[in-house]
């Protein structure tokens, strides 16, 4: 696969690298006016948005008196709502907190009651082996010995 080479265009199929650079210049072209779109699009949204929470501040020399009294009382209105509203969030961004750390000491406490213990390499000897593993009732087992005949057993088979 290494001296494999990849196939290439007849001649007279090939773009001319004249028409290549045109195409790359027009597709930047493209996608600078794309994004001149997006951030248009975005900067309405965004002054749609604050027209829609701060409404239009009126003239205040053409007010009288009791229509500024009025426009006072609605302004400390709205920053009452601000107030309630930062209030809220700040209640529940705390208690948000609190449940992450409650949460992440309760992983902890998890994590440390299952500790793996560091395993100890231990020297043991195939009769110690079959003895723990059947006990006393296991007679004593020459592995070794077993092997040999079953090796001779089955060489016998074969011929």
């Amino acid at each position: 696969m290494a001296g494999r080479r990849k196939m290439s265009l007849p001649y007279d199929q090939r773009i001319s690298p004249l028409r290549m650079q045109q195409l790359k210049c027009s597709l930047i072209k493209w996608a600078l006016d794309e994004a001149t779109k997006r951030e248009q699009e975005a900067q309405a949204k965004r002054e749609a948005a604050l027209a829609e929470r701060v409404p239009a501040f009126p003239d205040l020399d053409s007010l009288d008196e009791e229509a500024l009294k009025q426009l006072c009382r609605d302004l400390h209105g709205m920053c009452d709502k601000c107030d309630d509203n930062k209030y809220d969030l700040e209640t529940k961004h705390e208690k948000q907190a609190r449940e992450i750390i409650e949460l992440q000491k309760r992983i902890q406490d998890i994590k440390a009651k299952f500790k793996k213990p560091a395993l100890k390499r231990v020297k043991v000897t195939v009769a110690q082996m079959m003895k723990t593993l059947l006990g006393n009732k296991g007679k004593q087992v020459d592995m070794r010995s077993q092997l040999k005949k079953h090796v001779v057993i089955n060489e016998g088979k074969e011929d």
